[in-house]
């Protein structure tokens, strides 16, 4: 004890230093922070402290010793009997050795860390981030100084460090320490929070999600004054809180009737100081419209120190209206408000800013508006044009499909939806037309952007790409490989029924071509959707959906089947209750069975399906039968063989046809065993017979 204690009192002067170090002293007091008796660790430590803040040769010491391993070890391991919940005892509990012991450890690891990121590395290492952050609720004032203290030096090196103090999640539980009544902790708190967001953005994140989900005033008003402290100290600072979109919530709460007195207190405190650094205009400008006055002088007065110096700032001020808000500001004459305007309003030529010669001014944006208007008028015209046969030649010489294609992309919605109907009433007109809508690139564009339009161009998008798709195969594929199947397919998940029919329409149209088409259609998920078109009481969009499901499968056994496998054929059978969609519904349902072949897909429907799609089942097991050994094993032990005799069949009637053909390929015995009636023959010959 008498040594470590000699070793702490020479090192509190810096004359003695290189006397300790020349001793080796430091290899002298490791050993010690592992000694049994609290006080001699306590000392150690404290001595440790004092040579290493001495310099960085002494720092790099401690570590080189291996001294920091220990030192977080003494932080987890040491107890307190605050840590039990004794508040009555909290006084008693600050002067226990073990306290002090944590307090000096976290002091030391904050002396060390406070030289290199080498070192602070070194200290990061050791886990000693995870101790430090479990101790930050701690009741003891002087530990959670010396705590806060040695995350701000590790934090303050580089951007790696400052994201892992982070990631030990100490921000709500740092929120709460602003309320601490202690000043150095606040300070230390606030200090901390400001060398995070020196390295990285990810801690004002870090306040605004705290801000948006907290409830209690109290907690918020601690959190709009710790934005507030970040937000004065730099430039930077004031634009990461203005990046963070965190200005306009700052108003909010000090403009807000709910809000706390103490909450509105701290949020005009936070405003002020951070307007006042911040040089963010774009941050700024929402502001201009609704802050109260005593507030927007001061982001007038940002305005007025930036604009002069930047000229780009000046340009995009005047096009996004900034410039003909501040002149709508009610300012006093001679006020500082009306003094930042004037300052403003000279960094503009004369004409931009008078009131009497602001015509020029708005002679621009009324040119915009009559170009917009232009557009507008342009391509409605060509699309009614575009309904008339013979206007189409006029058009088509007229180079009219170039003129249309930037439209596509215009940023008015209108024009965008207006321009593709036009196309696509120019495309459905021939097969050239069609054909220049593909050499022309538009279908790229038209599927990239058809995820994010409205309702309304996604239906004119959908009809381009069947007006292009109907006249040739070669031109559905165009329209596959652009990815306008995958598209449309995404448009059949849509709410709007009318997008799902113009969907299900288009996807109908490709097709109906051939089977590879087909099968892009089938590859591209779109058979589920349409089943479930089927079961909407839009009857359009039903009618639309049995059509394509007809269109894909009657090509091939395969994709026949592929409809059969998702429950198809028992929603188009109830279609056919209903006499609007009667007629879809029945061709679609006679185009999937007749190219099915899979009979226990189809063997369900001779027991559920209505006499007039039960002709085109039986049809089909009349097919598939007299070909195959297999299934006609199958089909009598499935209890098919047996259901096909049950049904009551007119005699001549196709369905009867039918009826012969399949009883034909089994032994007359096994029809007439799975015949109706056929066991009480057999009864009355048992008891009609007579033994010998």
């Amino acid at each position: 004890m008498q040594f470590v204690q000699t070793v702490a009192d020479l090192a509190n002067r810096p004359q003695n230093i290189e006397f300790l170090q020349n001793a080796g002293v430091m290899s002298l007091l490791r050993p010690l922070m592992l000694d049994v008796v609290p006080g001699i660790q306590q000392t150690a430590a404290l001595a440790l402290s004092r040579l290493a803040d001495h310099s960085y040769d002494l720092a790099e010491a401690v570590v080189n010793e291996d001294i920091l391993p220990q030192l977080v070890h003494s932080l987890a391991s040491q107890n307190s009997v605050v840590d039990a919940g004794a508040i009555p005892l909290l006084v008693l509990c600050l002067r226990e050795p073990e306290m002090a012991l944590k307090r000096i450890a976290a002091s030391t690891l904050s002396d060390i860390s406070k030289h290199t990121a080498e070192l602070a590395q070194a200290v990061v290492d050791t886990g000693a981030i995870a101790h430090l952050a479990q101790m930050i609720l701690n009741p003891d004032a002087k530990l959670k100084r010396q705590v806060f203290s040695a995350l701000s030096q590790i934090s303050k090196h580089s951007v790696g460090l400052a994201e892992m103090v982070i990631e030990a999640e100490i921000f709500p539980a740092a929120l709460a320490c602003l309320k601490d009544p202690d000043e150095y902790v606040r300070k230390n708190v606030t200090t901390l929070m400001r060398e995070v967001v020196k390295q990285t953005p990810e801690g004002v994140l870090q306040l605004a999600q705290c801000l948006s989900e907290e409830t209690e005033h109290h907690i918020k008003a601690a959190t709009v004054w710790a934005i507030g402290q970040i937000g004065h100290h730099t430039p930077e600072h004031a634009k990461a809180v203005a990046t963070a979109n965190l200005l306009p919530k700052l108003l909010e709460l000090y403009t807000e009737a709910g809000s706390s007195e103490d909450l509105q207190v701290k949020s005009k405190e936070a405003l002020k100081s951070i307007l006042q650094k911040c040089t963010y205009l774009p941050g700024l400008e929402s502001l201009l419209y609704d802050a109260p006055s005593n507030i927007l002088k001061h982001v007038v007065c940002q305005f007025s120190k930036v604009l002069p110096h930047d000229s780009k700032a000046r340009r995009l001020f005047v096009t996004s209206g900034g410039l003909k808000k501040v002149q709508e500001i009610d300012a006093g004459p001679g006020s500082p408000l009306q003094e930042y305007i004037n300052a403003i309003n000279s960094c503009f030529p004369e004409e931009i800013v008078s009131s009497e010669e602001g015509l020029l001014m708005r002679l621009c944006f009324a040119a915009f508006e009559q170009y917009k208007k232009s557009r507008m008028e342009f391509v409605q015209t060509v699309a009614q044009l575009a309904a008339k046969p013979q206007n189409i030649e006029f058009l088509q010489n007229a180079g009219v499909m170039s003129l249309l294609r930037p439209l596509m992309l215009d940023v008015v919605p209108g024009i965008q939806q207006t321009a593709a109907l036009a196309l696509s009433r120019l495309a459905d007109h021939s097969y050239d037309l069609a054909e220049a809508v593909v050499n022309e690139d538009i279908l790229p564009q038209l599927v990239n952007s058809l995820a994010s339009q409205n309702r309304f161009y996604k239906k004119a998008a959908a009809s381009v790409l069947r007006a292009v798709a109907k006249h040739s195969p070669g031109l559905s594929q165009a329209v596959v490989e652009c990815g306008g199947v995958d598209a449309l397919v995404l448009c059949l998940e849509e709410f709007d029924p009318g997008v799902k029919e113009a969907a299900a329409w288009t996807l109908g149209i490709i097709a109906q071509h051939n089977a590879m088409l087909s099968q892009s259609v089938v590859d591209a998920g779109a058979i589920p959707l349409l089943v479930l078109c089927l079961r909407e009481p839009e009857m359009a969009l039903k009618r639309n959906a049995a059509s394509t499901l007809s269109d894909i499968s009657k090509h091939t056994a395969e994709l026949a089947q592929a409809v059969v496998d998702t429950g198809a054929i028992a929603h188009l059978a109830q279609m056919i209750l209903n006499p609007d969609a009667k007629l879809k519904s029945k061709e679609a349902l006679k185009s999937i069975l007749q190219k099915c072949t899979y009979l226990p897909g189809l063997e369900s429907l001779l027991y559920d399906a209505p006499s007039n799609i039960l002709k085109h089942v039986v049809c089909q097991f009349s097919k598939v039968l007299p070909h195959d050994s297999k299934a006609r094993r199958l089909f009598v032990t499935s209890g098919g063989l047996k259901k096909v005799q049950e049904i009551d069949a007119e005699p001549g009637s196709p369905l009867q046809e039918y009826i012969n053909a399949i009883n034909s390929c089994f032994p007359e015995e096994i029809v007439r065993y799975y015949s109706p009636g056929y066991s009480e023959v057999l009864l009355e010959r048992l008891e009609s017979f007579q033994p010998a």
